[in-house]
């Protein structure tokens, strides 16, 4: 995964770049239900290992830098 100065600015400056589907378990996150989100959650995986599309999801996220944060989620095969 690339990632650009906009996921840098959401997640801080030091951030793992996920070469796996299971490496999305460095990222923190919360549903709104106060679930976990799993590797296989994130919007990405969904579409990258099921053909899924996904709308508008929001999550609680924990940055990098240890302040926690919001971000809205979507995803799409291409």
């Amino acid at each position: 995964m690339l990632t650009n100065a906009g996921t840098r600015e959401i997640w801080g400056e030091v951030m793992p770049e996920p070469r796996s589907v299971e490496e999305y378990g460095a990222y923190v996150a919360w549903h709104p239900d106060g679930r976990p989100v799993g590797p296989h959650d994130w919007s990405i995986a969904r579409a990258l290992e099921h053909g899924e599309t996904t709308h508008t999801n929001e999550v609680e996220i924990q940055r990098f830098d240890g302040r926690r944060g919001a971000v809205l989620m979507s995803g799409a095969p291409i």
